[in-house]
């Protein structure tokens, strides 16, 4: 079988899976329940609830994705690259061979605090900063 037969197949069954999924979670114009018919009598779903995780947090209570210095340290290398920069934490292992200054610039700051570094290197330039987003996988501990 062929790569693009392949891919053909996987995108179609997705796209049913997708068409699936919308026609049941979306109700139809018809379907509006009504006092006699009771809550979800057509097996359609009604109200489907958000949840939306919150950042508040208690004075002894830290956020899930909190590193303390000392974690980030350990992940001081070329095989595992931490850093904090602006009191985020990011991981930038597969960006060290991929930074365009150069591996040593991300080697430099792995395992410890790389704001005055990041900060002195790409002060007010947007694209470094939109890529840093994609590697934030926590907050510095206070």
């Amino acid at each position: 079988m062929s790569k693009k037969y392949l891919t053909t197949i996987i995108f179609v069954i997705v796209a049913v899976i997708i068409i699936v999924i919308i026609t049941l979670v979306t109700p139809s114009p018809n379907s509006t329940p009504s006092a006699e018919s009771g809550p979800n009598k057509n097996n359609s779903i009604v109200n489907i609830p958000i949840v939306v995780p919150t950042s508040t947090t208690s004075a002894t209570q830290q956020p899930i994705n909190s590193y303390n210095m000392s974690q980030i340290a350990a992940h001081g290398n070329v095989q595992s690259c931490w850093t904090t920069i602006n009191g985020n934490v990011y991981e930038l292992t597969d960006w060290i061979q991929k930074h365009p200054g150069g591996a040593q610039a991300i080697l430099s700051i792995c395992g410890k605090d790389g704001t005055v570094a990041f900060t002195n290197q790409h002060d007010k330039q947007s694209k470094p900063a939109d890529q840093l987003v994609n590697f934030k996988i926590g907050v510095l501990a206070q």
